[in-house]
């Protein structure tokens, strides 16, 4: 069993992996998912596709309902599905409804992008933060990455057998899967 070990990649393997500013987990996930330095966004892109977003949806909000009031990030689901879509990547919701092996097949994700609920002021106002889950191949083997931005470095969690037992865990403290494929 590997979870919860520091990732030490191989050589082959260099990750790229994004450490927490802000509210800017949403933007930390998708790059650390996309492991590609031409293709990172920023969080003026960021704040774009929320402006595209509000305006498709005629919004009359005094504030953007896709990023925080104070403009520091804090993105919601719709923001990191679009970006996750220009870059011709396929996002499915995990429906929580259903047993996590019967629809998850490892093999074939690039990643999965996790949200898991941070309940703030007193359990007040909710908040969410986002985290990504990532495959990588080495000697021929599916094995997957914790690569969270409040993580000083990669830990790698486990197999591709494994990792519905991770989530199956998770699912229980309200966390929320969004599965990451090539179209």
């Amino acid at each position: 069993r590997v979870h919860g070990q520091v990732a030490k990649p191989k050589p082959f393997c260099s990750m790229i992996h994004h450490v927490q500013s802000l509210q800017l987990c949403a933007l930390h996930a998708v790059n650390n998912l996309l492991q590609n330095t031409s293709l990172e966004y920023t969080k003026q892109d960021f704040d774009k596709i929320c402006d595209e977003l509000a305006a498709q949806a005629s919004s009359t909000a005094f504030f953007n309902p896709h990023r925080s009031v104070l403009g520091w990030g804090d993105y919601d689901a719709n923001v990191l599905i679009v970006a996750l879509e220009k870059r011709h990547l396929k996002v499915t919701w995990l429906d929580q409804r259903k047993e996590i092996r019967s629809v998850l097949a490892p093999h074939t994700l690039i990643g999965i992008i996790v949200n898991k609920p941070n309940p703030v002021l007193f359990g007040l106002m909710g908040t969410h933060h986002w985290f990504c889950l990532r495959r990588f191949v080495e000697n021929g083997v599916g094995v997957w990455y914790n690569l969270d931005s409040k993580l000083s470095q990669p830990r790698l969690l486990c197999q591709d057998a494994g990792v519905a037992d991770v989530m199956a865990s998770w699912r229980s403290d309200s966390y929320q899967f969004l599965l990451v494929s090539d179209l």
